[in-house]
């Protein structure tokens, strides 16, 4: 009797063992499972945060770069704009200065001006002819050698302190004037020289 308990108690511990190792095994592999499925899930989610923020690294150097190019292209198209403005203030400045200290120039300027005035209806007695100080008595000779027998008439002088070299001739009735200034005509020559010194500046150098 009692060797038919102990083998049944060691069977029933046999069979309880083999359960156990059973299930054991069971939960085993479902945990490697899950593991091996945890590490999958979380190699798919690092390799999509890498990669996101690889293509967010490059739309912001792309961004980046578009601007500084951006910048470059403004900043060399200013460089270029100072550089021919430069050149363009110191030899239009020059030419003028050249121009206007040439009194036979100044007096042909001045005498062709007066020619294309309106003076169909006789004298105009209200032109005033304004001038630099320095060049007073210059001017002063021409009017009265020339100028008087164009216009029939002596026109008012006046000085003008902020004028260099050049002249200006005003109707105080009409209103009009035109004006022969230093920074008259350099402004002419600039508008005149620029493009054309941007274009032999610049051209050039793009098409090497």
């Amino acid at each position: 009797m009692t060797t038919k308990i102990i083998e049944l108690t060691e069977k029933i511990y046999n069979e309880g063992i083999e359960k156990a190792n059973k299930e054991a095994a069971v939960i085993l592999s479902e945990a490697r499972e899950s593991a091996k499925k945890i590490e999958v899930e979380a190699k798919l989610k690092s390799e999509k945060i890498v990669a996101d923020a690889k293509k967010e690294s490059d739309t912001i150097f792309d961004s980046l770069h578009a601007e500084l190019k951006s910048i470059a292209t403004e900043t060399l198209a200013v460089a270029k704009q100072r550089i021919a403005d430069c050149i363009v203030a110191e030899y239009a400045n020059e030419i003028v200065n050249t121009l206007l200290d040439d009194k036979k120039f100044v007096k042909s300027l001045l005498l062709e001006t007066v020619k294309k005035w309106d003076i169909e209806k006789g004298s105009l007695p209200d032109l005033s002819l304004v001038v630099p100080e320095k060049q007073l008595k210059e001017f002063e000779e021409i009017i009265k050698s020339d100028i008087v027998a164009i216009l029939q008439n002596t026109p008012i002088l006046k000085i003008d302190p902020s004028m260099k070299n050049g002249f200006r001739i005003v109707s105080s009735t009409s209103g009009y004037q035109v004006s022969f200034s230093d920074s008259d005509m350099a402004n002419f020559f600039k508008a005149f020289m620029k493009p054309r010194i941007s274009k032999f500046l610049f051209d050039n150098s793009q098409d090497d």
